[in-house]
C-alpha cells in the first residue's frame, strides 16, 4: 500500500494497513479507509497512546485511552468521548476508580467511584456530578449517606 504524503509533509496510507506521523509528532498505526483513521489501530497525541476503534477519523467503539498522567480509561468512546459503559482509572496521586456510565466525557448514569482511601459512592450520576439516588459508604463498607444527591451535594 503507498504512503502520501501532503503540503504538510503529513504522511498516511489512504486505505489498508499503514502509519501516520504528522509535523505535530502525532502518530497512528493501525487501517484506514478512504484516507480516515478507519478499523483498528493506535494512535498516540502529546504522550497519550489510545488502543481500539476508530470510525471515518474519529476515537470511536470501544478502547483504551493511557495518558501522561497515568490516569487509564477503558470502555466506550462515541467521535472521541467518553460515551457508554466504561472503567476510568485516576492517576497514582489520585487513585480513585470510576465503574459506569457516560456522557460526553462526564460520568452520567449508574456508576460506582471507590476512592484511594478504600471509602466510595454507588449510585446516580449526571455531568460528572453525584445527582439523584446514591450511598456514600465509608472504607470499613458502614453507610456514611443514603438518600437524594444534587450537583456532588447530599440533600437527604
Amino acid at each position: 500500500m503507498a504512503t502520501i504524503s501532503d503540503a504538510n509533509g503529513d504522511e498516511y496510507t489512504p486505505d489498508g494497513k499503514g502509519a501516520y506521523l504528522n509535523a505535530y509528532g502525532d502518530k497512528y498505526t493501525g487501517e484506514s479507509a478512504n484516507g480516515w483513521l478507519h478499523g483498528k489501530g493506535t494512535f498516540t497525541h502529546d504522550g497519550a497512546v489510545y488502543e481500539g476503534s476508530f470510525e471515518d477519523g474519529y476515537i470511536q467503539g470501544v478502547g483504551k485511552m493511557t495518558e501522561v498522567t497515568g490516569a487509564v480509561y477503558d470502555g466506550a468512546w462515541d467521535k472521541g468521548l467518553k460515551h457508554g459503559e466504561g472503567t476510568y482509572t485516576a492517576c497514582a496521586a489520585d487513585g480513585s476508580v470510576y465503574v459506569g456510565g457516560w456522557v460526553a466525557d462526564k460520568c452520567d448514569g449508574k456508576g460506582v467511584v471507590t476512592f484511594k482511601d478504600g471509602s466510595k459512592y454507588d449510585g446516580d450520576w449526571k455531568k460528572g456530578k453525584r445527582h439523584g439516588q446514591g450511598t456514600k459508604f465509608f472504607a470499613d463498607g458502614k453507610v456514611d449517606r443514603q438518600g437524594a444527591w444534587e450537583k456532588s451535594e447530599f440533600k437527604g
